[in-house]
């Protein structure tokens, strides 16, 4: 069996994406047992990924909502916001 990088952080996958079906590796519909090790990792880690973490988005998301809005109170421009 050859060695192959498992993505298993959904953020890691999310930007990959875009990457892994141009260059036309799609070696989980062609590799049954490679999707059954890669659906194993998600399940695994999912629960540990901010991605799918609802309280630590939402805190985030406020965090820059926040950023945001002290800005125009403050009468700033706009700029980058980074929520954290």
């Amino acid at each position: 069996m050859t060695t192959k990088k498992i993505l298993t952080n959904p953020k890691e996958i999310l930007k990959k994406s875009i990457n892994f079906i141009e260059s036309g590796q799609f070696e989980l519909a062609k590799n049954p047992e490679y999707l059954k090790e890669i659906k194993t990792k998600l399940i695994s880690n999912v629960k540990a990924s901010s991605v799918c973490n609802i309280g630590e988005y939402t805190k985030s998301i406020e965090s820059g909502y926040i950023q945001i809005y002290e800005r125009y109170h403050d009468n700033l421009n706009p700029e980058h916001v980074e929520a954290v």
